[in-house]
């Protein structure tokens, strides 16, 4: 489960369709122009410094297996 839950918050597609929400809703509740796209370029960040930390993770962890099967 834990595994699962990973896997989809390093889904770029996950955190598209975050954003796309977020935006609509504010949209929806009338907020400023200028607070959506702040939070469109938080949500945006944050995805890329996710999938950055996750996918080197990813490796490192492949890369210590390799080591160790030697």
């Amino acid at each position: 489960m834990k595994n699962e839950i990973i896997r989809k918050l390093s889904s770029r597609k996950f955190w598209a369709a975050l954003g796309a929400f977020a935006v609509a809703l504010c949209a929806l509740l009338g907020v400023d122009e200028l607070t959506v796209e702040k939070l469109a370029a938080v949500i945006g960040a944050f995805s890329v410094l996710w999938g950055y930390i996750f996918t080197e993770g990813k490796l490192d962890s492949q890369s210590m297996d390799k080591s160790t099967e030697k």
